[in-house]
């Protein structure tokens, strides 16, 4: 099993967490990562002799950068803007910039309409592939995973809730 995905298959190495309770055989993870960057990896990978993949859809309010300056932890490093998280971090120096553009630039709409076309192009390109996420999605055919989520734990789930995720997800892939 090949997972691909944002920070909620992110597994930090606990073995309680869902992927390794699915026995996953790649964990692709990339926090804070925009569909964008999600769909960018994807296209790298193939399925061979019928390996069950799947995809960890993300939020549509990421904003893709080559340099978040919002974040400079190992996890975080490389990941794209999540706007509330950095929209928090009072005392940046460069608060006042994303402010600017959240005011003057920033279109939910257009984010969920380039989100949306990303979706639709990971479901054609990878058809048999189960689609899930932890965020709501314009699209039905991506399973929405419902569980209490906490954040800076492994996939932002305790023990009891990634139990609770993989539960979904194996029903899901039955």
């Amino acid at each position: 099993m090949i997972i691909i995905g944002d920070s909620f298959c992110h597994t930090q190495d606990q073995e309680w967490a869902w992927p390794n309770l699915l026995n996953a055989d790649q964990v692709h993870s990339y926090p804070g990562a925009c569909e964008y960057r999600l769909w960018q990896k994807a296209k790298k990978f193939t399925r061979y002799n019928n390996v069950p993949l799947i995809f960890v859809h993300t939020s549509p309010f990421r904003i893709h950068t080559d340099h978040n300056t919002f974040h400079n932890d190992e996890i975080y490093s490389d990941s794209d803007i999540v706007i509330t998280d950095a929209l928090d971090k009072e005392g940046h120096p460069d608060i006042e910039h994303l402010r600017w553009f959240v005011k003057h630039c920033f279109s939910q709409q257009y984010l969920i309409d380039i989100h949306k076309l990303f979706l639709v192009e990971l479901l054609q390109a990878f058809p048999d592939a189960l689609h899930i996420s932890w965020f709501n999605q314009p699209l039905s055919n991506i399973t929405k995973i419902n569980v209490e989520t906490t954040h800076h734990l492994p996939c932002h789930m305790d023990k009891v809730n990634n139990k609770l995720a993989y539960d979904q997800i194996i029903k899901c892939l039955k």
